[in-house]
């Protein structure tokens, strides 16, 4: 078994639900379900207790599109080679942010309008286009990837909203933090996004065969969407594997990283000898 893999399958055509208008266009028709697997780990998949309480499906049930556009969005930013000292870092990164905010927050409206619409939001972003989120889901984790030299960083975290009732979160892993070479991940997803084209590509075909007998569906209109989407995720994917990519003002955002430490480090030690 790998390390790391992205599972999914796609519900039978019959069994996915049409939309407005009894239309079942491509998007629908992605409907179906995703887990990753990283180590021991995996992603997306629903606890017990949250089996019992939402009487729903052992995994991520939802139109594979929704995370296949997100994913592919950030390839052009977790292509590119992060500072060593934040990548080591990175795990408490999203923390510390936090920790800073709450410094400024009960200053003046100008400072804090200063600091977080200046030097906390050029911060963040950075951290932030570096991640896919699930909002789409109840309690859905944010995921986020970091590369360094070969290596690369997956970490995925969940809120609040993740919590049942009786204290049980319900992902069988809400957080987690897994490294792995950079040549294993994009081999993985490349391999994912075949199949998933694949996959599309069959289920366009059966319906251009055969049809379906409960919805509408304007056959052009897919295969056209069916020939867009393919072209737009190949595009994505030569992104993730080019050498070419966006290049981050890293002397600005470890200016700010830095002073960001320090204020934390200086408020600890005021709090630590009672000033």
């Amino acid at each position: 078994m790998k390390d790391f893999k992205i599972n999914f399958k796609l519900k039978n055509i019959n069994d996915i639900v049409p939309w407005e208008n009894n239309d079942l266009h491509w998007f629908a028709l992605t409907d179906g379900i995703l887990y990753i697997q990283v180590g021991d780990h995996k992603i997306y998949e629903y606890s017990d207790s949250a089996l019992d309480f939402f009487k729903c499906d052992k995994y991520n049930d939802y139109y594979l599109e929704r995370f296949v556009t997100d994913f592919t969005e950030i390839f052009r930013f977790i292509r590119e080679p992060i500072p060593e000292i934040l990548y080591d870092n990175i795990d408490t990164f999203a923390d510390m942010a936090y920790l800073w905010k709450n410094m400024y927050i009960n200053k003046p409206d100008d400072v804090f309008d200063e600091f977080y619409f200046g030097e906390y939001d050029t911060l963040t972003e950075w951290y932030c286009i570096h991640t896919l989120d699930s909002a789409h889901l109840t309690g859905g984790p944010d995921i986020s990837f970091f590369r360094y030299g070969d290596k690369i960083k997956i970490m995925w975290k969940t809120s609040d909203d993740a919590i049942l009732e009786n204290g049980q979160n319900i992902w069988t892993s809400p957080n987690g933090i897994y490294e792995m070479y950079w040549n294993d991940f994009t081999e993985e997803v490349e391999s994912f996004l075949k199949k998933f084209r694949r996959a599309m590509d069959l289920h366009t075909a059966f319906i251009c065969k055969n049809g379906v007998s409960h919805a509408e569906i304007d056959i052009k209109h897919l295969l056209r969407s069916n020939c867009n989407n393919h072209v737009i995720l190949q595009q994505h994917l030569q992104l993730l594997l080019s050498d070419d990519y966006e290049k981050t003002n890293f002397k600005q955002i470890l200016t700010i990283y830095d002073k960001m430490r320090g204020e934390i480090n200086e408020q600890k030690l005021q709090e630590i000898s009672g000033k």
